[in-house]
């Protein structure tokens, strides 16, 4: 019931997505656990693409208002 209602992943710490970005080892640490899990138990815990992509370029996610985007932890070449 806790995670149909969000229970544990409040929107005011920054929800699941935050989580994720926390989780020891980053998103790539995220990536390789659920690919364990989903060994284990099952292709439900299989990481989506946009997390297999993520992870893979070493990007996190972030927040900006209400729309949710990715943004690469390297830097960016400033604007002309």
């Amino acid at each position: 019931m806790g995670s149909l209602l969000g229970v544990g992943f409040p929107a005011w710490t920054g929800g699941v997505v935050q989580y994720i970005n926390r989780y020891q080892g980053g998103l790539r640490g995220f990536v390789a656990r659920a690919h364990e899990l989903a060994g284990r138990y099952g292709e439900r815990f299989t990481p989506p693409a946009l997390l297999l992509n993520m992870a893979a370029e070493g990007c996190i996610f972030r927040t900006f208002g209400p729309a949710l985007s990715t943004r690469s932890r390297r830097t960016a070449p400033a604007a002309n």
